[in-house]
């Protein structure tokens, strides 16, 4: 694959980080909107505790890829 494509694309580097920064600004709001809501109507039930373990873990694997590209771009 070329990847001169994509390199000549409109995105600066910079655009990227404000973009992942904003993007990461509104994860952390809806981070606290469902903590919240996980914690004041769940009853600690085990699948609660597997849905916060898959939750972060997805997001992570999701912050780790963008962050990366945007190091290799």
């Amino acid at each position: 694959m070329d990847l001169s494509v994509i390199r000549s694309s409109a995105f600066s580097p910079t655009a990227l980080w404000v973009i992942w920064g904003l993007m990461f600004v509104a994860w952390i709001v809806m981070t606290a909107i469902l903590m919240y809501h996980w914690n004041a109507y769940s009853t600690e039930d085990p699948k609660v505790r597997k849905m916060k373990v898959t939750y972060f873990v997805g997001a992570l694997l999701l912050f780790a890829s963008a962050t990366t590209f945007i190091f290799s771009f």
